[in-house]
């Protein structure tokens, strides 16, 4: 095995030196790099915060939403009331045909009584 060329003091130092140089470059490339970064994750963070208060304001709401079974409860109710509606609705008809009846007979008693 060959033992490494020794170099004079001024050459290594210029080596070390312009390999000192060539790594300070790299990690100014790598501060920027993590700077940009930076940027972005700060960027993220307000989009996330944004979203998140978005989020919020969409699960408040949604409280006040009625739900299928809700809905299907408010349906049964209008189904039976709508049931009493036209019970109703043909206990009128009926009790007017009635009313109807009782008043031509009235009408026929008096003109029996009085004529």
């Amino acid at each position: 095995m060959k033992a490494p060329k020794q170099l004079k003091s001024s050459e290594a130092f210029a080596k070390l030196y312009q390999m000192l140089l060539e790594h300070n470059h790299r990690f100014e490339k790598i501060e920027n790099k993590l700077l940009e970064h930076d940027g972005q994750l700060e960027l993220i963070a307000n989009t996330l915060l944004v979203h998140t208060c978005k989020f919020e304001r969409i699960e408040d709401r949604m409280e006040s939403f009625a739900t299928k079974d809700d809905i299907a409860k408010i349906m049964n109710v209008l189904d039976k009331l709508l049931a009493i509606n036209t019970t109703n609705s043909q206990e009128i008809v009926f009790h007017t045909h009635n009313i109807k009846n009782l008043n031509d007979r009235v009408d026929l008693l008096e003109d029996k009584v009085f004529n």
